[in-house]
């Protein structure tokens, strides 16, 4: 049974599905391993709309393409998709300044924080920025054996 929710951060399938850093080492290989025990039933994984957006942007691809690399956890039914709404999109705006947080940042921090879940990302920047809103952070290989 899946319990544990995960909001991951674009930087962890980067890792993985495009070898943002180099297809080897501590970073891709707890990432890919992170991404397997998803589709394990170890976690369940929770992505925002921008997640996809920075996925799409750094890889200079389409939407389409990144949702058809998502389909391994629709199909196991570990997908869910949040939807950013303009209240949720101004609070990041307002925290973040409050703050001192990069607005995309401080969403990434309240999209996990409103949902439940654990962020898991590599960037220190973002993992900063969700302890000063009290979110729950880990980093891919501390969750993975």
């Amino acid at each position: 049974m899946c319990i544990t929710r995960l909001y991951l951060d674009s930087c962890v399938f980067l890792n993985v599905w495009f070898d943002e850093l180099v297809n080897e080492g501590r970073s891709f290989t707890a990432s890919k391993r992170l991404l397997e025990e998803i589709i394990n039933c170890t976690y369940n994984l929770t992505i925002s709309k921008l997640t996809i957006m920075e996925i799409t942007k750094k890889m200079n691809t389409t939407e389409e393409t990144i949702m058809n690399y998502l389909k391994q956890f629709q199909i196991v039914g570990k997908l869910e998709i949040i939807t950013i709404t303009e209240k949720i999109a101004e609070e990041a705006v307002y925290f973040g300044g409050s703050h001192g947080v990069h607005k995309a940042d401080a969403l990434h921090a309240i999209l996990a924080k409103m949902n439940g879940c654990v962020l898991v990302t590599w960037d220190n920047e973002l993992l900063e920025a969700a302890k000063r809103f009290s979110v729950p952070t880990k980093r891919p290989d501390e969750l993975t054996s």
